[in-house]
């Protein structure tokens, strides 16, 4: 090993058990020949222009005032031409920057006196954070300092990790070391490199050999894709995770990112940008027997659990999953090609890996082999299929064709879509095209494509037609065709007002469908509007999703998080029942048993919801959370869940609405405290009308499925109210409506918060061995505690889950759920738990 001496600036070799203390540079390499190679510093050339010899001197500069006598810089000593030494190097990259006594993080591209704390600072945008080589720089010295372009000191990883963690992913338990690294998954790890990148291609998987202690030699040349898949073979070898084959995440309502360009039927990713949606996903622990990768022959061995959606596509269920909700595990879509003696499958082209309940397959895992060959090393003539359009028929109906999805598809000079499929029997196949009417401002026509994968071809091919509003793209239509109610396709006739369209197809000529349409004399009875069943899909899942989230947020704990699941379940499981449209969304979106929702909603609800019951009773006996408190006070389950099914059988009531949902969600398995601010600041703005308005309105709502008897408990920061913890909806206007008070006093929040509401709701019963349901204490507040510190609320939280854990009860028995007021009444005028 090379080391500069800070005194003579020369360099000198070490063997590895005798190199003394040093020094070591972290930075980001600019033109080539500003910087200082080994060559420049063997002949003394160390002050040439260029920020070479700035990074050079500080280097040297700062290790001598921290009583260092070598340090290193990659730049110089390391032989850059010698192909052998080179990859030597990079394979021990990681082990020297870990045995450095220090790292300087030199940030050429940040300014003396930038504000590092500020967001859109120069420091949170530098290059440094973005380049691959620099992860493991992050990761592996014991004490790592960061400097600015005048190398004047900006902070320590421990003191900066807040920031730190923001721009790159990494949570703090890993950046201080407090825990290894290398306890993390490899898609979390993938998932810190998703963003960063290499000047050579191959160096994105070479520079991340130290994150997973691996090594390989390297192939400058090979390709960065071909490297980053020798880089998943190696972490093959040395670990069982099945979190390298989560990638490619699909996550509703979240941003696409880079990965959404997937290699075409490999199992492995291309690039750790495929990992961008993969963060939270850790692994589970997995039987030892079955404990083993083998990939060999191009073709991945593995033990998977296999799930059969209604659609008959087939989903393998990996052994990881989202790190705070532990019921869920990530599935990967694959196609099931017919080999002699054994079950082999592909990853179909472009597909995305998905969240579903551990619970959605009941099979064992079995043994099947997973190739990873990419379609692109193919013919795929074989799977090719042409789809014909006549653009004069189309001219003659003041038609044109505009726009198809996916556009590889379409080659508009040859007037033909074309689509490629996988070997994947009883799969479907979509594509869009879009067709605009001369008429400005008419809706355009959708006509879709369905190509079903079978045995033999004949009558597999499709062709509907939909209606939908110039501003709704056919990407946004074709990312959520399978959240489309299935009344949504099947029409061959539409109208836009203008034009009453009829579409047909011409099967006879396979592997070529040619496209025919016509105007119809009439207008059909029913015109499929794609915008609004996107919209009533959009509203369903937006209503879960609140519930979800308002229920279940991902920093609770996992057994929370387990109740959370249940209790959502429950409440899809009666709105199921109801809408048909609801049905398909709830059961693709979230992965409810396909059997007892059809089961359910072809046989209906037994009277008097017996079913229901019987079904919620069985959930709250797997869950060690609800056993603890239930598990011998069935009657308030029963109560409860009896409730719901006669508002399920009631076809007045408004069991779609947003609010309605989001609130009787969080309070069919929770004591319900509403603990509300009546501070002095709750003058301004006549917050503290609004606030009444809103206990009220949540009262309603929330009390909708209790049993008889039971209702929610109302606490203030600095008045006394009622004392019941069982309030109705009367009960609260009782207390409100009468109140002369105007608020006054200070926001007190936690210490209140133990005096009024955990001493008597929580502490008194687990003395008293009576705590009988977990709590939900929402707290409305429109600031901070003051003048008490802020610390004093976290304290009483912690010393509330102590007690609970001592008393024999989960810690998860308690949960808060703060609400900035102001946020919340300047928005959507609804309370979020």
């Amino acid at each position: 090993m090379r080391l500069i001496n800070v005194k003579t600036l020369r360099l000198e070799v070490f063997l590895d058990d005798k190199t003394p203390p040093y020094a070591i540079l972290s930075h980001t390499w600019g033109n080539d020949h500003e910087e200082l190679t080994l060559r420049d510093v063997e002949k003394g050339n160390i002050d040439k222009p260029g920020t070479g010899s700035v990074k050079f001197q500080g280097c040297c500069r700062q290790a001598e005032k921290d009583r260092l006598e070598y340090a290193w810089i990659d730049t110089c000593c390391i032989d850059q031409t010698n192909l052998v030494e080179l990859s030597e190097a990079i394979n021990s990259m990681f082990r020297w920057y870990r045995q450095a006594d220090v790292c300087y993080a030199y940030l050429s591209d940040v300014p003396g006196g930038d504000e590092w704390r500020r967001h859109g600072s120069k420091f949170r945008t530098s290059r440094w954070f973005r380049r691959g080589w620099t992860l493991q720089e992050l990761l592996a010295p014991k004490r790592l300092l960061f400097y600015d372009s005048e190398w004047r000191r900006l902070g320590t990883k421990g003191n900066m990790r807040t920031a730190i963690g923001e721009i790159t992913g990494v949570p703090s338990q890993f950046l201080l070391g407090i825990n290894d690294f290398r306890f993390a998954s490899v898609a979390q790890r993938m998932s810190w490199a998703a963003q960063r990148d290499t000047k050579r291609k191959e160096d994105l998987a070479y520079c991340l050999l130290g994150i997973f202690d691996v090594t390989m030699p390297m192939i400058y040349g090979e390709g960065g894709e071909q490297a980053f898949l020798r880089l998943q073979e190696q972490i093959m070898k040395k670990t069982r995770d099945d979190s390298i084959l989560a990638w490619g995440l699909s996550i509703k309502g979240l941003p696409t990112s880079d990965s959404d360009q997937v290699t075409a039927g490999r199992i492995l990713a291309a690039a750790p940008s495929d990992f961008a949606n993969s963060g939270h996903i850790v692994s589970h622990k997995r039987s030892t027997a079955l404990n083993t990768f083998d990939i060999s022959g191009g073709s991945l061995r593995i033990h998977l659990s296999l799930l059969t959606t209604s659609a008959g596509k087939t989903i393998g269920l990996l052994g990881c999953g989202p790190e705070h909700k532990t019921q869920q595990v990530v599935g990967i879509p694959l196609a099931k090609i017919t080999l002699e003696s054994f079950d082999q499958y592909v990853r179909p082209s472009g597909s995305r890996s998905i969240l579903l309940p551990a619970s959605a397959s009941s099979t064992s895992p079995k043994l099947i082999y997973i190739k990873n060959e990419s379609q692109s090393n193919k013919s795929a003539d074989t799977n090719r299929h042409y789809w014909l359009y006549d653009e004069d028929e189309f001219t003659k109906l003041n038609l044109d064709l505009v726009d198809v999805a996916p556009q590889s598809c379409w080659d508009e000079e040859q007037a033909l879509i074309m689509s490629t499929v996988e070997s994947d029997n009883g799969a479907t196949h979509r594509i869009l095209a879009r067709l605009r009417h001369n008429q400005e401002g008419s809706r355009d026509f959708v006509i879709l494509l369905e190509l079903k994968k079978q045995a033999t071809w004949t009558g597999a091919a499709e062709c509907y037609v939909m209606i939908c509003r110039r501003g709704t793209t056919l990407v946004e239509l074709a990312g959520n065709l399978e959240y489309l109610a299935h009344q949504a396709f099947g029409k061959r006739s539409a109208s836009n007002g203008l034009l009453h369209l009829r579409v047909t197809l011409d099967t006879d000529a396979h592997p070529m469908f040619i496209i025919r349409s016509e105007e119809a004399p009439h207008p059909p009875d029913v015109t499929v509007d794609a915008t609004e069943e996107l919209q009533k899909s959009d509203t369903i899942v937006s209503i879960f999703e609140d519930a979800r989230k308002g229920i279940s947020a991902d920093e609770q704990p996992s057994g929370l998080t387990r109740l959370a699941n249940i209790a959502v379940s429950f409440l899809l499981y009666i709105i199921a029942l109801l809408n048909a449209s609801a049905n398909q969304v709830v059961r693709r979106v979230y992965g409810l048993n396909p059997e007892l929702l059809d089961h359910t909603y072809q046989e209906g609800l037994p009277s008097g919801g017996e079913r229901l019951v019987t079904d919620i009773g069985k959930l709250v006996k797997h869950d060690p959370v609800l056993e603890h408190f239930f598990n011998d006070n069935n009657n308030f389950v029963q109560g409860l869940t009896q409730k719901a099914a006669d508002l399920a059988g009631d076809s007045g009531t408004s069991l779609g609405d947003k609010d309605l949902l989001s609130k009787v969600i969080k309070v069919s398995l929770h004591q319900q405290v509403i603990y509300c601010d009546d501070s002095t600041s709750m003058k301004r703005q006549d917050r503290w009308g609004s606030q009444k308005k809103l206990i009220q309105r949540i009262a309603n709502i929330t009390t909708r499925i209790l049993p008889d008897g039971e209702g929610v408990a109302l606490r203030f920061i600095n008045r006394d109210a009622d004392d019941s913890s069982n309030l109705t909806p009367e009960g609260i206007a009782k207390v409100i409506d009468p109140m002369p008070w105007q608020p006054g006093g200070d926001s007190h929040i936690g210490t209140s918060l133990k005096l009024k509401v955990l001493e008597p709701l929580v502490y008194t019963k687990i003395k008293a061995k009576s705590l009988e349901r977990p709590l939900l204490i929402s707290i409305m507040t429109d600031g901070m505690p003051e003048p008490e510190p802020k610390s004093t609320l976290e304290d009483c939280i912690l010393e509330c889950g102590q007690m609970l854990q001592d008393a024999g009860y989960p810690r998860e028995s308690m949960c808060l759920w703060p609400n900035p007021l102001f946020a919340t009444l300047s928005s959507s005028g609804s309370v979020i738990f």
